[in-house]
């Protein structure tokens, strides 16, 4: 019984971190909307990136939690691994290429990859919340 309550615990926090992550960039999009007089839209695309410690802190959380309980471990493990992969492969792209640094203009090939590496990584944060969520509810 402490087993499940336990794994009840570490589901709700990992599964509220990866909402934070995912969730930052439109609540501050929207709070910096209201708050500004031109009412002009800025989105961070890459703050889910920049929570990348949050994100891995609730989702070992969730895989924690998934294995004491033995359900959606396989789901939560590998979107995780896909996320850091594509997290780690885009910026690694980012960096090769010079687009980290600002050397080499943000068109192109590599651009595009590692636009697409990012949303791969959000893709894959927005699967493991929807397993934590899935994870908690479950009796």
């Amino acid at each position: 019984m402490k087993k499940q309550k336990a794994a009840k615990i570490l589901a709700k926090l990992g599964t509220i971190l990866i909402l934070l992550t995912i969730f930052s960039p439109v609540l501050f999009s929207i709070l910096i909307f209201i708050r500004s007089e031109g009412h002009v839209l800025h989105f961070d695309y890459l703050m889910p990136a920049e929570l990348f410690p949050v994100a891995m802190i609730g989702g070992i959380l969730l895989i924690i939690s998934s294995i004491l309980v033995r359900t959606f471990r396989a789901l939560i493990i590998s979107s995780f691994a896909a996320a850091v992969v594509m997290l780690l492969g885009g910026q690694y792209l980012a960096v090769a290429s010079g687009l980290a640094s600002g050397e080499t203009e943000p068109t192109g090939c590599n651009w595009t990859l590692v636009l697409i590496s990012l949303g791969l990584y959000f893709i894959s944060l927005i699967i493991i919340g929807i397993a934590g969520t899935l994870l908690y509810l479950k009796k």
